[in-house]
This record gives C-alpha cells, sequence and structure tokens, in this order.
C-alpha cells in the first residue's frame, strides 16, 4: 500500500480556505493506468487500496469535477466511478485492510 506524503499537515481546511472532501475512484486498469495515477495523486493526498482503486482528499467541490480531472480529454472512454464520502467510522465505511487505510481515513474526516 502506498500512503501520499505531498503535504506537510493535514488539515480539514486547504490552505485556501477550502474545505476538503474524499473521494473513492475505481477505474479500468486495461487503460494507461502510469498517467491515470499520475492524474490522480496530483489531486491532493491519497491512499492507494489497489492498483485501481484510491482515496484521495482534495478540495474539488464534486465527484464531476474529480472526474474531468482526471478524464480531461484524452480518456474520454475510461471506465471509472468517483464517489465522494464523509468517513464517519461506524456510519458510512467498515471493513478489514491494514492498519494504515484506518489511520489514513481517521485523519482525513
Amino acid at each position: 500500500m502506498e500512503i501520499a506524503k505531498n503535504r506537510n499537515e493535514r488539515s480539514v481546511e486547504s490552505k485556501t480556505g477550502n474545505a476538503m472532501k474524499n473521494y473513492l475512484i475505481i477505474y479500468n486498469p486495461d487503460n494507461n493506468s502510469a498517467i491515470i495515477n499520475d492524474r490522480i495523486k496530483s489531486l491532493g493526498e491519497y491512499y492507494i487500496l489497489k492498483p485501481n482503486h484510491f482515496v484521495v482528499n482534495c478540495v474539488l467541490e464534486t465527484a464531476k469535477e474529480v472526474y474531468n480531472s482526471i478524464v480531461k480529454t484524452d480518456f474520454n472512454n475510461l471506465t471509472i466511478l468517483v464517489l465522494a464520502f464523509e468517513p464517519v467510522v461506524g456510519q458510512n465505511y467498515w471493513g478489514v485492510d491494514k492498519k494504515e487505510l484506518w489511520d489514513w481515513l481517521e485523519n482525513h474526516r
């Protein structure tokens, strides 16, 4: 598992004062995953669940904005799902995974 360390401090607001939101991004790995992965990673702090499954914390307001930032004009036929979520333990996420994932979610509420 890879955990992003592209910010020095964690806050529920970005440095510009915009609220941070969480998104689950799943895409078809048959596409050029290096380009797609780079675009996803550029959105903000991220956690990689599987090679084509990301949890991202960023300032974009909607799932459509996240989608457009990834797809741009060159991946119009990409099979992708972007879901916004608010991590509240026991209410809207539950499961079994490595401790790093639970720590990441706890730090990105």
